[in-house]
């Protein structure tokens, strides 16, 4: 039996009490061994998603691929029918791409070592990818067809606005961070249904660590759902194309660089994401 003690003097005596632990340090070790063993079976099931991530790249592509190369070749000898058969297997496959890349990027993340951190320009990088959007790309086509640069969609004039205050240089992954504001800018203009959408991102600064905010004019989330936001595989607006990757992606990067993100948000009223990052010091 283990007896833990502890002494008090008072008024010139000393008071000694002493209570039994026994079960409590038989409790601790069976939560050590149990904390153990579900760290090894994450890391066990953290690796398998990587590897079947990795193995499954190619053939979604390789399927989508000569799904197209019998349409362009076969497609004058197939009714109506076997042409939409054909566009829902492409479909369907650079879905299922789309998943398997996300779910890849997300296992590499879980499982990498500590990243080195290194100052990344936000405004810079701000000025990048808006740039893309608003030049590049079209986001109100319902295929999201490329378009030459420097012009924009002849049937959708109104290309996407995205604003930005004057930012800070933080500690990071280039790369990294890329991809968190990407994705952020990109559910930004999916989800939106306003005639000019705007998403804006402004920076505070708190402590060592800036609050990155980017705000969008989009179609809010409910707050019942917003628990589940950054849950792999989790949608909320199932009308709207996705895999469920992005946010979960975004999420696992900002952890890793020792941030947090939270969202504000609420039906019809736009959305506004924030986390933090680590301030850089010259």
């Amino acid at each position: 039996r283990d007896y833990e003690w502890v002494s008090l003097a008072l008024n010139g005596k000393i008071y000694i009490t002493g209570r039994d632990i026994g079960t409590e340090l038989l409790h601790r070790d069976e939560m050590a061994k149990v904390i153990t063993d579900l760290e090894a079976r994450n890391q066990d099931l953290e690796r398998f998603a990587s590897v079947a991530a990795h193995q499954l790249r190619s053939p979604p592509r390789t399927i989508a691929g000569i799904a197209q190369a019998l349409e362009e070749d076969y497609g004058a000898l197939l009714d109506d029918e076997g042409r939409v058969f054909l566009q829902d297997i492409r479909s369907d496959a650079n879905q299922m791409a789309e998943i398997v890349d996300g779910l890849y990027r997300f296992s590499m993340v879980r499982t990498s070592e500590d990243m080195p951190m290194t100052p990344v320009d936000l405004n810079k990088m701000m000025a990048t990818l808006r740039d893309d959007q608003e030049k590049n790309r079209c986001d109100d086509c319902k295929y999201r067809g490329r378009v030459a640069s420097g012009q924009h969609c002849p049937d959708h004039n109104k290309p996407p606005t995205v604003s930005f205050d004057d930012l800070p240089t933080v500690l990071g992954d280039p790369l990294l961070l890329t991809e968190v504001f990407r994705n952020l800018v990109d559910n930004g203009i999916k989800f939106n249904e306003s005639e000019i959408k705007n998403i804006h991102v402004s920076a505070k600064r708190q402590g060592n660590r800036w609050a990155i905010t980017v705000k969008d004019n989009g179609i809010g989330i409910d707050p019942v759902y917003q628990p589940k936001l950054f849950t792999m595989f989790q949608r909320v607006h199932t009308t709207y194309a996705g895999t469920g990757v992005g946010l979960a992606l975004v999420a696992a990067i900002v952890t890793k660089m020792g941030g947090t993100i939270t969202v504000e948000s609420a039906p019809g009223d736009g959305a506004a994401f924030t986390f933090d990052l680590a301030a850089w010091e010259e």
